[in-house]
């Protein structure tokens, strides 16, 4: 998909949460929630220099002003969540969110879910000459040390919950969207200070982050069930209907599943043939034998009847070793023609996309992808040896997977923005 995805996330409450107004134990004034919050929504917001003014002289005598404004400005963008932390999320979730809007298919069903959920933190603030001001390594030890308290609450309910010795309760949800959802939160308010002496007090900010989660259902009987397989969608965050974005990519899927029919058939076809391609006057007909009985391969988002696809015609007469950039000719596309042997050069290709990401192609390759922008049906004819522009020759005694200078070393994650370590 050439757009940004992500993932919605998971709608669901940390138990323990505080729901109510300003909380406060003993005299601490306000003010000191109110230098707090202002403090969490100036790094929310990457306003680095108006944080730094915040801290206690102290701390900004103590601190290393480059170094840490050079540590935010640096920061990687938040990591992709993956599917299966996302359905944790729901599952251990104390009180689940309620359904709402769905969109329901023949065989398919997205329900859209939405509910708020709360990204906290603890800061230190000291009364100082001109007002109250942050502690920030008082701050930093602080969270940093919660941070570490949750991962290793999370891990130990992930084991006793492997292990059948326990099941896993809120904290692990709450230690996953901290990670996750922390560079989402905006807009911190103080909730609870709690005074350490006159001039000192913790404040917990808070920041409610809205998010929405959409399940896809498959039919089970005269009912619907949540398929555990791919039970959210992944769309856009900035999409102004994620549910009909949901329903549209669950319609791109299903299209890319029958392309990997066909990639099956060619892999049958082939093997039988000297790796000779099917002719593309009768494609359809040499491959019915390789195919499921009873396929139609017609995408679900193809408002015309008849087969949704076509072959290359530049393919006649061609052996897949022969093909040049294999990985970037198209053999089976997304057709207007709707003829059963549909074949052309590209004529056919569908004008505006049957996807929001694009028309789905089956390449020489075997790759199935969406595309958005029509791509080139030429067939150049690969180099002796069958070793094509994509595909270079490897060094005499090169190992695969090593490159020249030795192994690939991943490149290490940074964490998500938030407050200073948490």
């Amino acid at each position: 998909m050439l757009r940004k995805v992500v993932i919605v996330f998971a709608a669901c409450l940390v138990a323990g949460v505080m729901t109510g107004g300003l909380a406060q134990a003993g005299a601490a004034p306000a003010e000191a929630g109110d230098a707090a919050a202002a403090f969490a929504n100036a790094l929310a917001l990457g306003n680095i220099q108006h944080a730094w003014q915040l801290l206690s002289a102290a701390s900004q005598k103590a601190t290393d002003v480059v170094q840490w404004t050079n540590a935010y400005e640096q920061r990687a963008p938040a990591t992709k969540p993956q599917p299966n932390t996302v359905l944790q999320q729901v599952c251990s979730a104390p009180e689940p969110a309620k359904p709402g809007k769905e969109v329901v298919r023949a065989g398919e069903a997205f329900v859209e879910v939405k509910d708020t959920v709360p990204i906290t933190y603890q800061i230190v603030v000291v009364k100082d000459p001109g007002g109250w001001r942050v502690d920030l390594p008082a701050t930093d030890q602080l969270n940093a040390r919660a941070s570490a308290q949750l991962f290793l609450e999370a891990m130990r309910e992930e084991t006793l919950a492997r292990t059948g010795r326990g099941g896993r309760t809120s904290s692990s949800s709450r230690a996953v969207l901290q990670a996750v959802l922390a560079s989402q939160a905006k807009d911190y308010k103080a909730k609870r200070i709690t005074p350490e002496g006159p001039d000192r007090a913790t404040v917990e900010v808070q920041a409610d982050v809205p998010v929405t989660l959409v399940l896809r259902e498959t039919r089970n009987g005269p009912g619907w069930a949540v398929d555990l397989y791919r039970p959210l969608a992944q769309v856009d965050l900035f999409s102004p209907d994620p549910l009909a974005e949901a329903a549209s990519l669950g319609e791109r899927q299903a299209c890319e599943a029958q392309l990997a029919l066909l990639q099956r058939a060619i892999e049958a076809y082939c093997a039988k043939s000297d790796d000779m391609l099917p002719d593309p006057a009768r494609w359809f007909d040499q491959l019915t034998q390789y195919l499921p009985p009873g396929t139609t391969l017609h995408c679900p988002s193809d408002t015309g009847t008849g087969v949704s696809y076509a072959m290359n015609r530049n393919l006649e007469g061609k052996r897949r070793r022969e093909v040049a950039g294999p990985m970037g000719v198209p053999m089976f596309f997304e057709s207007t023609s709707h003829a059963r042997n549909a074949a052309d050069r590209g004529e056919s290709w569908p004008t505006p996309p049957r996807h929001l990401s694009g028309n789905v192609v089956l390449s020489v390759d075997g790759s199935v992808k969406a595309v958005l922008v029509k791509p080139s049906f030429e067939v150049k004819k690969a180099p002796p040896g069958g070793v094509t522009p994509t595909t270079p020759r490897p060094r005499p005694g090169a190992v695969p997977g090593m490159t020249p200078g030795g192994p690939r070393r991943p490149t290490p994650a940074r964490p998500p923005m938030g407050l200073p370590p948490s």
